[in-house]
């Protein structure tokens, strides 16, 4: 029987919670463990939080440069459509690569979740953005391997750190 998670594919099952096979030889129960090979969810590799990292970290600095005075309204769809713009030399802010977006035209990253992208005066309201600096106007974040929201904590990969 397969286990899925929320992503909808294989996933990874720690070592240290494998399951232990007793195999009955002599009358000795001797412990095997079942090491399985998952490519589902299990891509927390190095490289591929770096890939995310450096794509995020893109985005950011792309967004930072727009020539509007104030970030998009929040929403993956904005950031994605003011970072497609043209600049006033005629270029895009940010080449979104296909493979980089869903079929809703959302940023994804490496895991295929959408990103966060959220503005924060527009969100917490301007006292309370300011608290947070000026480099946070805007917030652009990764779910991170697990694919869970923890709204820029846990294993998420963020644009501010």
């Amino acid at each position: 029987m397969e286990n899925t998670d929320v992503c909808g594919s294989r996933e990874m099952i720690p070592r240290s919670v494998m399951p232990r096979l007793c195999i009955k030889t002599s009358g000795v129960c001797a412990c095997v463990f079942l090491i399985s090979m998952f490519s589902g969810c299990d891509r927390t590799s190095e490289r591929e939080s770096a890939e995310c990292r450096s794509f995020v970290r893109s985005l950011y600095e792309a967004l930072y440069r727009l020539d509007k005075g104030q970030a998009p309204e929040s929403g993956n769809n904005n950031l994605v459509r003011a970072l497609s713009e043209r600049t006033p030399g005629g270029n895009v802010y940010y080449e979104m690569k296909k493979s980089t977006l869903d079929s809703q035209g959302r940023a994804l990253d490496v895991w295929g979740t959408p990103l966060i992208y959220r503005n924060n005066r527009e969100d917490l309201g301007e006292v309370e953005a300011r608290k947070l600096g000026p480099a946070r106007e805007y917030d652009i974040y990764s779910c991170g391997p697990n694919r869970i929201d923890e709204r820029g904590e846990g294993d998420d990969i963020r644009s501010w750190r």
